[in-house]
């Protein structure tokens, strides 16, 4: 290493780890007294670096120093104070609101980046690489694994991205493109929703047709851009999110299961028939009232288990855990009150 880098290093005195495997620590400028992020990765990542310097792109860390080192390249970055989307995952699961609104504004931040030239391809969107500030903004971090977009290439030379999260051109099948992040926010939208990435369980509810665009197998499947995800995300297909629960995925083995059960649910109910306690048979008024607040409450139970639009994620409470102990109470105290308030009203009718 030069002097002039060396001396370049030196006003950077290192104060804390953040990941000291990855060579990650936090540093402090002997001068000014700021804060910032240092860390070593390989060389052959210095023209996105570059790139990164030159454009100063909004909500992505600042790059303040690209030094060579021993065949390594020390990056000296902006430090943004908050928590990643990993850590504020072990304490909740998110609401459809609060996830549609994170995504638009990680949208927001990739779309310059995709539209940079040449295009700067993240590929390794996941919560660990995602923050929130104290300001309640979304910071995308980590470029470790980015690339930019070579139409000349028809696959990628350098195999990154983190399983699970990573799109299958990642593993050598074609070429990262815009459309790789896309794949990633999919994942990444379904396990702020449920805990669990599509392939463990699939989220169900007014977002689900926008997370089955976003994690298809084929890019060409996916949403061409982040606009038109962020598109997606303001206006999401309600025609598909009023599809009532059995029939969103387009699947036999769960559409066949759910119309017996909407067909023996309502044959139930029409054939119900009740009785005083001398044994008096309801009739009319009465007996149709009860038949329907029959139908309303195994209705409201087989919207809210199935999440329609977003019901189960806000009623009693909003899920505010991912222990499952507490979701299974959560969806247990819902279901006793969807029971009881349509017999409540039932009875004060009848009276």
């Amino acid at each position: 290493m030069s002097l002039e880098n060396e001396f370049r290093l030196s006003f950077y005195k290192e104060i804390a780890d953040i990941d000291p495997k990855r060579q990650i620590h936090l540093v402090q400028h002997v001068e000014t007294r700021r804060i910032y992020v240092r860390k070593e990765i390989p060389l052959h990542n210095l023209e996105i670096f570059r790139l990164l310097q030159q454009k100063n792109f909004p909500y992505v860390p600042k790059i303040i120093e690209l030094i060579e080192k021993d065949g390594q390249l020390v990056v000296i970055e902006q430090y943004i104070s908050g928590m990643t989307l990993q850590e504020l995952l072990s304490q909740k699961l998110f609401t459809e609101t609060q996830t549609r609104e994170l995504m638009l504004q990680l949208c927001q931040i990739l779309q310059p980046l995709h539209q940079a030239d040449p295009p700067i391809i993240h590929r390794d969107i996941k919560p660990s690489n995602v923050m929130v500030d104290d300001n309640n903004r979304l910071w995308l971090i980590d470029f470790d694994a980015s690339k930019q977009f070579d139409p000349d290439k028809d696959r990628d030379t350098i195999l990154m991205g983190t399983a699970d999260y990573a799109a299958p051109e990642q593993f050598g099948f074609s070429q990262s493109d815009p459309r790789t992040d896309v794949y990633s926010v999919g994942v990444l939208m379904n396990k702020m929703l449920t805990g669990h990435t599509p392939q463990d369980m699939l989220y169900e509810g007014s977002l689900t047709p926008v997370i089955k665009k976003c994690t298809s197998l084929r890019p060409q499947d996916r949403y061409a851009s982040t606009a038109k995800l962020a598109s997606a995300l303001q206006n999401p297909l309600r025609s598909s999110s009023l599809i009532p629960p059995g029939f969103r995925q387009r699947k036999l083995k769960h559409m066949i299961p759910a119309a017996l059960w909407y067909l023996l649910m309502t044959a139930a109910t029409l054939t119900l028939e009740l009785e005083y306690d001398n044994g008096t048979p309801y009739t009319g008024f009465n007996l149709w009232l009860n038949r329907i607040f029959a139908f309303s409450m195994f209705l409201l139970w087989t919207l809210y288990l199935g999440n329609y639009l977003g019901f189960r994620d806000g009623f009693p409470v909003k899920a505010r855990s991912t222990s499952k102990l507490r979701n299974i109470l959560r969806i247990t105290l819902g279901i006793f009150l969807l029971g009881i308030i349509p017999c409540a009203i039932c009875v004060t009718l009848e009276q």
